[in-house]
Order: structure tokens, then sequence, then C-alpha cells
């Protein structure tokens, strides 16, 4: 037993099972409806780069993103491994993980997606020449341009300048690298795209005014007060950037009214000819409306003879119901845009699996022969070789999914569907099973058909062609087996000896791959570099449902556990798999002094997460001159059962 190295593993464990981010519950009812109808067919993408899980602009996020309903993502280089916990004793690693959590508590609540790169937070640094001490300058920009191209945005928002005007040396780091990507992500021969994905050439670059305002070139009131909401997005911003707990973030919400953001134009590719203190909106001289794309007259494949045959034309009667949609929203019978939601879902369905998409190309080895990754390059199950890979099909490719997404779920909500699934417990061990309740409520004012629902960790599908009624409740349970491993994905050894070498390895885990691109593990790549961190869930509930004329699939969410809390109310969180047994030491590191006598005690918890009797046997590895005693060839564990162990060194 190598005791550093699992006395570190265990306590990161520890860590993210104390500090499993609870489910809030989501909008529900007009006001989620109001909000959903109202960005069908925005097909704008923002993507805001920073250092930190605390640097984001967290009013802008929200402005944007519930405000507006652009599609807005966060990267943040780090997990904030090196900061302070206000909540707890975790630093480092352990910190990191709780970090992570908070952050996506924060964007479930903002709307944003999260993203994150491969530097670990080792500390304060005083400019950027010492942080690239730590931190491998090519491997983070490679990260920030793959990312680019997954997410694929208009506009790029850096959060810091680049400048020593930035303090941190992450902060220095992250502005030059932030605009270096946007100027890079095009580049095919410094990033080839079997690796990085197809390129990607964003459009405009910001950079962050709110401690210079006289400096802006755009300024923006994202205070706005949202009546259907019944708040303002200042508010909402400032509840999400009271998440970040152990950083101490939370703050009154005193803001009320007028509440300016600012940003300076540093770089643009579509109206130059506009000076940037005469921009209305960051997305001046950009069409973010489905319009865009009225050119694409590529076939749908597999179109029926009644319903639009192009792209083009059928993204158009798309935008014509979602505006049908949002013009006879009545916030007391949201059931009533049914009529027009179920067609738009239909087609946008249609639309996604009817369009192909490009698969990434082959590598080129150095005789000029092509090779694939050993593993392979997926893009979507129905990817086609060929396919075009042009800047618009990329394009259309990112809109197509969040607009499938975004009618599917505007149709559920307004027809009154929820989906729920249970677990009685929260971790599963590997090996073991559980019943999961499954509950689909109609609370809507008609009939809907439930075509089937699938699980992670079950290959069985429940609730297959039931009709329910208004006011009622389809159930069944199901058992569950092998659930992923919710420990953090990301960790591995770090070389902190060496030059550049504060950055965690490359890492596959079950929840790898793109939105958009898939590579595989054993071809050296990293996927983990560009996973939407608010996409890896642990488990997952998909469901099938037909609405009216409209048959769609889509996520519902995860499997969760319920619990009842006497101060707090009812706790959901969600479920995932864990080993069956924890190793935890009372510290993560101990200290002895070289060439002297020695005689210490060090306990070990053991704990187990199974459901059945557990048999292990130790395997000892210590440094050269140390010697283990104590250790017990074979140990039974009972199901849920703790026993210590004292190791004498």
């Amino acid at each position: 037993m190598n005791t550093r190295a699992t006395a570190t593993a265990c306590a990161i464990v520890l860590a993210c099972c104390a500090d499993v981010s609870r489910l809030p519950a989501q909008e529900r009812g007009a006001a989620s409806v109001d909000h959903q109808v109202r960005g069908l067919t925005n097909a704008a993408r923002v993507l805001m780069i920073g250092a930190h899980p605390d640097d984001e602009d967290t009013q802008l996020i929200t402005w944007l993103a519930r405000g507006r309903q652009v599609e807005t993502a966060y990267l943040s280089l780090t997990r904030g491994d090196g900061g302070q916990n206000l909540i707890g004793n975790e630093l480092g690693e352990a910190l990191g993980a709780i970090r992570t959590q908070e952050l996506l508590a924060a964007r479930r609540l903002d709307g944003g997606r999260q993203f994150f790169t491969r530097a670990y937070d080792f500390g304060f640094s005083k400019n950027a020449d010492e942080t690239l001490t730590h931190w491998d300058r090519d491997s983070l920009l490679a990260d920030i341009v793959t990312v680019l191209r997954a997410f694929r945005p208009q506009v790029v928002v850096s959060v810091w300048s680049g400048t020593p005007e930035d303090g941190h040396g992450h902060h220095q780091l992250v502005g030059m690298l932030a605009r270096e990507a946007f100027d890079a992500s095009a580049d095919t021969t410094r990033f080839p795209a079997w690796r990085y994905g197809q390129p990607w050439e964003a459009m405009k670059f910001y950079r962050s005014a709110r401690q210079t305002p006289a400096a802006a070139t755009l300024t923006m009131n994202v205070g706005e007060y949202d009546p259907v909401l019944g708040r303002a997005y200042g508010e909402v911003a400032a509840e999400s950037r009271a998440e970040h707990r152990s950083q101490g973030q939370g703050r009154a919400q005193l803001q009320r009214g007028v509440l300016f953001d600012y940003l300076v134009r540093m770089a643009s590719r579509v109206n130059e000819s506009t000076p940037a203190p005469n921009e209305r909106s960051m997305f001046d001289g950009i069409d973010t409306s489905l319009a865009r794309f009225a050119r694409a007259n590529r076939a749908v494949v597999g179109a029926q003879p009644q319903a639009p045959g192009s792209v083009g034309v059928t993204l158009a009667t798309i935008q014509t119901l979602a505006d049908s949609a949002r013009g006879n929203l009545d916030l007391g019978r949201p059931d009533r845009i049914v009529r027009w939601l179920a067609p738009a879902a239909s087609l946008a369905e249609r639309l996604r699996r009817g369009i192909p998409v490009c698969t990434l190309p082959p590598r080129t080895t150095r005789s000029g022969s092509s090779s694939e990754p050993r593993e392979g390059v997926v893009v979507y199950a129905g990817a086609v070789p060929g396919a075009p890979c042009d800047a618009e099909s990329m394009d259309l490719d990112a809109t197509l999914d969040v607009l499938r997404a975004r009618t599917a779920t505007a149709l559920l909500t307004a027809a009154g569907i929820v989906v729920e699934a249970s677990a009685p417990r929260e971790l599963l061990a590997f090996g073991d099973s559980m019943p999961v309740d499954v509950r689909v409520y109609n609370r809507g004012r008609e009939s809907v058909t439930i075509e089937g629902m699938t699980m992670s960790g079950t290959p069985a599908t429940v609730l297959r062609d039931i009709t329910l009624a208004p006011d009622s409740v389809a159930h069944a349970t199901v058992s569950v087996i092998g659930l992923p491993d919710t420990r953090p994905w990301w960790l591995g050894r770090r070389r902190p000896d060496v030059a550049g070498g504060d950055m965690f390895p490359a890492r596959a885990s079950p929840a790898d791959g793109l939105t958009r691109v898939s590579y595989g593990a054993a071809a050296g790549l990293r996927p983990g570099a560009s996973v939407p961190e608010d996409r890896r869930r642990e488990t997952n509930v998909t469901v099938s449902v037909r609405v009216g004329d409209a048959s769609i699939t889509t996520s519902a969410g995860p499997i969760i556990y319920r619990s009842s809390d006497p101060v707090l109310g009812e706790q959901n969180r969600p479920v995932g798999g864990v080993p069956a047994v924890s190793l935890a030491f009372d510290g993560g590191l101990e200290w002895v002094i070289a060439s002297k006598p020695l005689d210490r005690l060090i306990r070990l918890t053991l704990k187990s997460y199974s459901m059945a009797p557990r048999t292990m046997s130790f395997t000892v590895i210590s440094p050269a001159g140390i010697r283990v005693d104590s250790v017990p060839a074979s140990l039974t564990l009972e199901a849920g059962e703790v026993k210590e162990l004292f190791l004498r060194l």
C-alpha cells in the first residue's frame, strides 16, 4: 500500500462525497416557459475566459444566458486548487474538487456552461513568466483552442488584459493566451484538426473593463429587471456568485436598478469599419438569428414528403413556429402554445438527425499515408465521412445541437411533463445493484405518449408505449448496476518538480468526449480539456415522449437521491458509483526525519459502501528503510461497516 498516494486520493474522495452539489429546484411553470420560448431561435454563442473559478463576470453571464438567451460558457484555466478555504480544511486537489462543484452550482443558477483546462492552481505568482515555470504554455494554448473549436463561439470575452495591471501572474498569462487562441484557433498547421477538432474562427474579441470603466467601448445594463421572473438579472448573478462559498463570495443583494458592465473591443473580423465606441452591442455586425442559414440548401436526410426538404426552408419554418409560440404565450395557460412547439421540436429533431456531421480528417503519417488514431474518431452515430466541414457547416452543427435541446425542453415544460428518477441511496458500490423509482407526470391538459425511457446503469427500456392522461403519473421500478465512478475524473500524477509540470495529465473518463467530437484515449489526446463540465453527469435519464405530432428524445437529468434534513428540508443529490471500500489516513502527508530512528502509529480508516460483505487483501509499498507492521493479510468488512487499523512505522 503506497501510503502517501492512497491518503491523498482518499482525502479527495471524502471531500467530494461531502460536497457533491445540491440540485436546486429548477424554474417551472410560466417563468420557465417564458424564458425558454424567448430564446428558442437565438443562435449566438459567447465564451468567457479566466484563470480561476471566481474570476468570471457572473453578472454578464447571467444577463447573456438568462436575459438574452445566448449560449454562454465560462472557461477557467484552473479549478482553484491553490486558493484558501473558508468552509473546511481541504486544500490542493481536494479544494479544487470542491470549487469545481461550486462553479457548476453557479452555472445552474446563471444559465452558463462550464469548461476547464488541465492547469493546476499552484498558488500565487508575481507575473506571467513565473507562471510559465509551472505551466506549459503550448499545452494550455492547445487546451483553449480545443475548447474554442468545440464550443464555437462568435464572441470571445477575456476577463483579464494580459498586462501587469492584472496583478496575479495567472491573470496576466490567461489574458495573453485568450487573445492568442482567438488568433490561432483556425490554424490547422499549428493545431491539426485530427487532434484539436475542426478549425473555428470567432468573429470578435472583447476584454472586460470592469476595473477601468473609462476605457470601455461598450456599456450594458446587466441589472435589467425581468417582470416574469420577478427579479433583476443582477440579483440572480449575486445568488450565483454566492455559490463560491469556499472563497467567501456571498454578499447581500442590495443592488437594485441600473447595474452597468463594461467591455473593450480588442479585435473584430466583421465590423472593422465601425469604430468600437459606436457599437450598439457585442453582436454588432453578427447575425445571431437562424436567418444566416437561409442559403443552406442541403437536403435533409429522411425528410418526410410533406416536410420542408432543405436546411434553410426548415429553419425558416421553425422560426415562424417559434414566433407564433412567443406571440401567443399565455402565462396562465402555457399549454396553449404546444400546437406550435410540437411541430417546431419535431422539425428540429428531424433536422439534427438528417444533417450529416463531418468526421475529423485522418491523421497523416510521415510517409504520407493516412491512419486514424487507434480508437478511432467518432462524431455522432450518424456521422458521414466526407460531409462538409466548412465554417458554415460547423456553425450549423453547433446551432442545431442547441436548437434541438431548446425546443424539446420548451415543449415538455409547456405540456407539463415532469420526469423523475430516484434511488434509495446516493452512492452505489461497483458490482452492486439497487432499485430506481421512475415516474413521469403529466400535469398538462392533453394526453401524451411515453415511447420509452433508458437510464445509465441498465440496458433496459422502461415505460414503453404508455398513454398518459392529464393529471396522471406513470410509474416503474428498474434495477441499475455499474454506475460510473464519481471520483474527480481529472486527477492524475503531476510533476511539480519539473518545468511546466503543474498540469494534470491527459486522462479519460467514462463521460469523456466533446459535444461534437469524441477522441480515443489511446491516441494520446486530451478529451478532458474540452468536455463541458456541466454535461459530465454521473448518471442520466433519457426519455422519449410523443406530444401531439412530435416525437422527441431528451435528457431528463440525473438519477437523484432524496433525503430530508430537519433544518434544510429536502436535499437532492445525483447518484453515482464508488469503489466498494475506501481507505483514508488521518493526514495526507507524514513527515519523518531522515536517518533517525522512527516508531510511529498511523490510523487508517476503512469504510464499506457495499451492500454485501467484502474481503480484501493488502500490499504495502513504503519508502526504503521504513518497515510497516500490523498490516493484516486480509480483512472482511460487512455491508456499510467502518473499521480502523493502526499501522506501526
